[in-house]
């Protein structure tokens, strides 16, 4: 007998295609509650390990921050970054449920968590000098002292990046129901501009803070 040809529906139900299209396959509330469940992991991990988030791609080595601080700074990033792209749903179809877009948004944010990684297990002082380089747009410091580090990291902050923009955007198709290119362009628009809003508010609220 001939092998039996995998139709693309197969594939989209399979096993790996659910967990890569996560933010979509999950039901609205359990995107939600595991959402709100590393919200809580990354607030204590941040708070434990002296890290605080930059804006909603990044995390900086502080000083002491109380938990609970880290907890509403966690909560104000989530309702910023997706502010644009709840307007630009609005947009494109206005008869979207809000609090799903905002779960599964705050579901496709979780791989960000992994920017502590090297910070925790590596050194703090290498990490401190990649991300100065890095949030100053200057990465010539970073890549003289330590080369083969800031190589890794480059490509490490990539394959993050590359893996929450595009679990984002399967959260808010999912959601939005909008698809082509047009639509791919304004969500990455969407996103750069939730970054910049993102990291204008952090730094107001370190401000007052630190």
């Amino acid at each position: 007998m001939g092998r039996r040809r995998v139709s693309d529906g197969e594939v989209r139900n399979s096993f790996v295609g659910r967990m890569v299209n996560r933010p979509a396959t999950n039901h609205s509330t359990d995107a939600l509650a595991w959402g709100i469940a590393w919200l809580i992991i990354g607030s204590i991990a941040a708070w434990y390990f002296w890290l605080l988030p930059t804006s909603s791609f990044g995390f900086v080595v502080t000083g002491y921050v109380s938990l609970k601080w880290h907890v509403v700074i966690n909560l104000v990033l989530w309702v910023v970054s997706c502010a644009v792209l709840f307007m630009l749903g609005a947009f494109i179809n206005r008869k979207f449920r809000t609090i799903e877009l905002f779960g599964r948004l705050l579901f496709a944010h979780w791989p960000v968590l992994l920017l502590m990684l090297p910070a925790i297990l590596g050194s703090r002082h290498a990490y401190s000098l990649f991300v100065g380089g890095l949030m100053q747009g200057d990465m010539s410091l970073t890549f003289n002292i330590q080369p083969l580090y800031s190589t890794f990291m480059v490509f490490f902050f990539i394959a993050i990046l590359l893996w929450y923009l595009y679990w984002s955007y399967v959260a808010f198709r999912k959601v939005i129901g909008c698809r082509g290119w047009m639509n791919v362009a304004l969500f990455i628009v969407a996103m750069w501009l939730s970054f910049e809003l993102s990291k204008v508010t952090v730094a107001a609220m370190c401000k007052e803070i630190l």
